[in-house]
């Protein structure tokens, strides 16, 4: 079974192909979510999401429970999350949203902010 942080490339893959049709985007996105996932993205438009590209490698954070992580991914577009959950330790891990980047985006510093909603700086990770 994939952990959170193949799980959460798959998600951000699968959501961000602006250029489908909303059926067909759905369909392979509805699998990968929990259903408040499923709730908050049952009326996306997918024109409207940007087409990412990775710049990096997976960030996962762990919850303390086995059953929760969020993982973080540069892309060409800054960075981005995913929150993941799952039923029981064993069980797949599904999205429950995709976290956007704060924006306007910073100007290079020589050392990263922290993350708007991690608190965790760049050099951290």
């Amino acid at each position: 079974m994939p952990g959170p942080g193949s799980a959460a490339r798959r998600v951000l893959a699968t959501w961000s192909r602006p250029r489908l049709d909303y059926h067909h985007w759905w369909a392979g996105l509805r699998p990968l979510l929990n259903a408040e996932g499923r709730q908050d993205y049952a009326y996306t438009d997918p024109s409207q999401i940007p087409r990412l590209t990775l710049t990096g490698l997976a960030v996962v954070r762990r919850s303390p429970v086995a059953t929760a992580a969020t993982v973080w991914f540069d892309t060409d577009h800054g960075l981005f999350g995913v929150r993941l959950s799952r039923r029981s330790p064993t069980a797949p891990w599904l999205a429950a949203e995709i976290i956007f980047p704060r924006h306007p985006q910073p100007k290079p510093q020589s050392k990263p902010p922290s993350h708007p909603t991690t608190g965790f700086d760049h050099a951290s990770l």
